[in-house]
């Protein structure tokens, strides 16, 4: 169990892994079941969640992932004699979280500079903004790709407003491209 950033493990009788997490003083608890896979209690119920998303709140909260993968691991191995569909299911969660990216792999896929990398990562948390790292190496965070590829697919890029005229821009109040956001007072300099 991992609670406000200490991670000591814990499994109770039916073999499920409880993982609870504080950042900023909201609580975040998830469960591992071997026969299910990551299950995250919220005040109206349960939702499935990946690895990748247990590991990204467990980084927010500053926790040692550790104790996930290893909890997650034996998970699938156990399965493997059960269901083999849930450890397949498990082992490709545990792949996906491990398949890791830095701000110069991001950079090259989504066609922009490390250094715009560096700018959105500062400006996280939450969507549209880019997704929390999952592991943080030598002072360097580590995004999993799934999760990079899922957010470069969402986010707006060049042709957001392809097909939109500046006449239909300015009927919704939005600003136009290139023109000021207010008008110019009589007397104003440039």
């Amino acid at each position: 169990m991992i609670v406000e950033g200490t991670a000591p493990d814990s499994q109770d009788s039916q073999g499920s892994t409880e993982v609870r997490l504080d950042i900023r003083g909201r609580e975040y608890r998830y469960r591992l079941e071997p026969e299910r896979g990551w299950w995250e209690s919220t005040g109206t119920g349960e939702s499935r969640v990946t690895l990748v998303q247990v590991l990204e709140t467990a980084y927010d909260a500053e926790a040692d992932p550790g104790p996930i993968l290893r909890a997650h691991r034996a998970a699938a191995e156990q399965q493997i004699g059960r269901a083999a569909d849930v450890a397949e299911d498990l082992y490709q969660e545990h792949a996906d979280a491990m398949d890791l990216m830095d701000y110069h792999d991001i950079a090259e896929l989504c066609g922009f500079t490390p250094k715009t990398a560096i700018n959105y990562n500062a400006n996280r948390p939450g969507p549209p903004y880019m997704p929390a790292p999952v592991l943080n190496k030598g002072g360097s965070p580590l995004w999993a790709r799934s999760s990079v590829k899922s957010w470069h697919s969402s986010r707006k890029g060049y042709d957001w407003r392809k097909g939109i005229t500046n006449e239909e821009l300015a009927a919704q109040g939005r600003p136009l491209p290139g023109h000021r956001r207010r008008p110019r007072v009589a007397g104003e300099t440039v």
